[in-house]
């Protein structure tokens, strides 16, 4: 947690619907963070999605889309509105 205080921007991203890693960066206290969770922004089911290359570019682009709108400071984070900026 130490290097996520030191961070001007964070993303975290969940791979299921529990949201595990959101929970927990807003029990330490974190606001204005990004969310992307896997399952319900780009359909991939936990257990049941493949690992395959075409997939991790896929959550390659979409995290570097959200990365981009938060270090521009856009208020639309990013063009699909199924993700939502923490606040």
């Amino acid at each position: 947690m130490a290097n996520t205080k030191g961070a001007a921007k964070v993303l975290v991203f969940d791979g299921c619907n529990e949201e595990c890693a959101r929970k927990m960066l807003e029990l330490a206290g974190f606001k204005g963070f990004a969310h992307l969770q896997l399952e319900r922004n780009l359909g991939f089911e936990k257990g049941a999605t493949r690992v395959t290359a075409a997939r991790i570019r896929q959550i390659a682009d979409r995290g570097g889309a959200v990365a981009r709108e938060l270090t521009l400071g856009c208020s639309r984070i990013p063009r699909t509105p199924s993700i939502a900026k923490r606040k």
